[in-house]
């Protein structure tokens, strides 16, 4: 693609998002000398509980609590995050954030972006199809791999058939530390309990793994390009 940096743009609705679809493919991009930059479009502000388990209603305390969380988890990662300033539950396809991720894509010009399945819950709908419409803006929607990932099959994501089987259970572990920054979400440990990564990795005949769908046909050209798949070729640690 002529790309001199290897960057990664992971673009979702809220904290913690990213970490459990596809903390363990980030990992491994990493240790690739891949640089994984995340733009977040809330703070999560609407998704957290007091100790009695009420919902904290002020937005700004709610959003003060996820962003060191979310912060905490891409430290791990040596990456960078940014947020868009969308309010939780609020998040629109509108021109003011796809011009955003606009900005995003032009200045890291990555070579594989990654977001939220279109038939899913609001926030994470709209977020993945503000980001498609940022690509095709900046002619970039035909030379990069893009990817969706599944974000709680039936709870959330639906009509989601998976392209790409990502065998992360050398790095399982690590993904579950990025999991558990985000205390706020995982009281009991509950989103570290979940068996969605290894009902995955049943079916690709490995202890766990992560599932994407890529937004184009799988072809061996495109356009005339021999195409080459980054996640099926990343190895194991």
């Amino acid at each position: 693609q002529g790309d001199t940096l290897r960057n990664v743009l992971i673009v979702t609705a809220h904290p913690d998002d990213w970490e459990g679809c596809m903390g363990g493919t980030a990992i491994l991009l990493s240790t690739q000398g891949y640089k994984i930059n995340v733009l977040i479009a809330s703070r999560g502000e609407r998704g957290v509980r007091d100790d009695d388990g009420n919902r904290i209603t002020d937005l700004r305390i709610a959003g003060s609590i996820r962003e060191p969380e979310a912060r905490n988890a891409i430290s791990i990662i040596r990456g960078e995050l940014n947020f868009m300033g969308k309010i939780d539950g609020e998040i629109f396809a509108d021109k003011t954030s796809v011009d955003t991720i606009t900005y995003f894509l032009r200045k890291l010009r990555p070579s594989i972006v990654f977001t939220m399945w279109g038939v899913d819950v609001p926030d994470h709908a709209a977020v993945g199809n503000m980001t498609i419409k940022a690509l095709q803006q900046t002619g970039m929607i035909g030379n990069r791999e893009v990817y969706f990932m599944e974000a709680g099959r039936g709870v959330q994501t639906n009509q989601f058939n998976p392209d790409f089987y990502v065998n992360v259970s050398a790095v399982y572990d690590q993904k579950l530390s990025l999991i558990r920054c985000h205390v706020s979400q995982n009281r009991g440990d509950r989103l570290a309990k979940l068996t969605i990564n290894q009902i995955h990795g049943q079916l690709a005949r490995c202890e766990q793994a992560e599932v994407f769908k890529s937004y184009y046909p799988m072809v061996n050209y495109r356009w005339g390009r021999k195409l080459k798949y980054t996640l099926l070729d990343l190895p194991l640690q």
